[in-house]
């Protein structure tokens, strides 16, 4: 008996080494190729169609005035937007941002912001008759001029409940220029 399990045991080891030998083994497959897609174009950001006054997150945009400004967090809920033809003889557009606790507008609500724009010979004129230059330089194109107008000092009482938001809402001419998108 130990003999015929030792002629099996053979017989299966003799197998094994056949089939060893002669590489029923799944050759490796073949590397695949890659095929980079090619580049797209990429196209510039489009400007969001926008109404004459609109506020669009923290970003407001004007038509009329025909800029965009970035409006301080601090400002939300405390700034309402007036904009008109200006009153100033050489600018023809101004756009106010007035301090509106709350929201709510009120008699004497003063700008935390005024920005103007003036026709840029307008500008020129102004300059070379040595006139001063007010505010500051917002923005220029071949045809406008932009100037931004920041209140020069608090015009409520400072100790008053006004006076003391309207100065924790001022900003500098440096912030200014920071704001300004367009």
């Amino acid at each position: 008996m130990k003999r015929k399990y030792g002629m099996v045991l053979g017989i299966l080891l003799a197998i094994a080494a056949l089939l060893g030998a002669t590489g029923c083994v799944q050759p490796a497959p073949e590397p695949t190729k890659t095929v980079e897609p090619a580049p797209q174009p990429i196209e510039p950001p489009k400007k969001p169609p926008h109404p004459p006054i609109k506020s669009t997150g923290n970003v407001f945009y004007s038509t009329q005035g025909d800029f965009a400004f970035n409006i301080p967090t601090k400002w939300k809920n405390n700034c309402i937007v007036e904009e008109r033809p200006s009153h100033l003889p050489t600018a023809d557009w101004e756009t106010s941002f007035i301090f509106a606790p709350g929201g709510n507008k009120s008699a004497d609500g003063k700008p935390l912001l005024t920005v103007i724009r003036i026709p840029k010979a307008a500008y020129n004129t102004m300059l070379q008759k040595g006139g001063s230059k007010p505010g500051i330089l917002l923005k220029t194109n071949e045809k406008y001029v932009w100037i931004g107008l920041l209140p020069s000092s608090n015009p409520y009482d400072p100790m008053s409940q006004k006076g003391k938001q309207f100065q924790a809402l001022l900003i500098d001419y440096q912030i200014l220029r920071s704001y300004f998108v367009s």
